[in-house]
């Protein structure tokens, strides 16, 4: 079986509003090709995307909006 780094894009079931990323190292492929993550990391998460290798997310939508409206 073969494995993977991914990097796993989310929302926090508690926090709708920041997109979050998460890298996962040696994750497991399934017979079909998709990667299977474990259970305990998409407790909690709202996962939009999951892609191949280490990403680094340097803008999100809505993140200067959220930021924004967070200094009075």
């Amino acid at each position: 079986m073969s494995a993977y780094t991914i990097t796993v894009l989310y929302y926090d079931d508690e926090m709708l509003l920041e997109l979050k990323s998460l890298v996962i190292s040696n994750c497991a492929v399934g017979h079909g090709g998709r990667v299977i993550i474990p259970t305990e990391i998409k407790e909690g998460k709202l996962i939009i995307a999951v892609l191949q290798g280490e990403v680094t997310v340097l803008n999100t939508l809505g993140e200067r909006a959220a930021k924004n409206n967070m200094v009075a």
